[in-house]
């Protein structure tokens, strides 16, 4: 299933987090939470420098105008304190992909569930898909427990390497829509 639409001005606020489209000035917070221990079950690994961080996101800027993908900036709606970064993407037939990193420190306090839980209520209501696939690295069982949560089932696996890394199964769970 394809986005459409300019995706860089949304905005959705659950009951503790408001996730806004990523913009320039959320760069310096997602570029120092983004470390190695956050990236080891990500599909990316974090960018050597601010630089190479910033072709990234005026990449993600133009994909969002465009329609093509979303990212948002997680942030406590009460204090304004980064928490982290929660995507949509197309992905095969009807369904949307759906995913997320949490800052170290704010592990662990359910931001994660809330977040992608909100993302896709709101994305069941703007997109109409079938579902929304969350693939998860087998090893991250916490990302497990979290889609679990979320209704989420397995339906597959598929394997990923990326670059310097060893070859990881990714399980692919399948979210129905709210």
């Amino acid at each position: 299933m394809f986005l459409s639409g300019d995706l860089s001005d949304v905005c959705i606020v659950s009951d503790r987090l408001t996730l806004r489209s990523f913009v320039p000035a959320d760069a310096a917070d997602c570029f120092v939470e983004a470390n190695e221990r956050i990236a080891r079950y990500m599909s990316w690994n974090p960018p050597a420098s601010a630089e190479e961080y910033r072709g990234i996101w005026q990449g993600l800027l133009a994909d969002m105008k465009a329609g093509r993908q979303m990212s948002l900036t997680a942030r406590r709606t009460d204090t304004g304190e980064f928490i982290g970064s929660v995507g949509l993407h197309p992905a095969e037939g009807d369904l949307l992909e759906t995913g997320l990193w949490v800052k170290e420190s704010a592990h662990r306090k359910g931001y994660g569930r809330e977040a992608v839980a909100a993302v896709i209520a709101w994305a069941s209501r703007r997109f109409r898909p079938g579902g929304f696939l969350y693939p998860v690295v087998d090893e991250n069982a916490p990302s497990c427990r979290l889609v679990e949560s979320l209704g989420g089932t397995v339906t597959g696996t598929r394997q990923r390497q990326k670059p310097g890394d060893t070859m990881s199964t990714l399980l692919l769970y399948r979210v129905a829509p709210t």
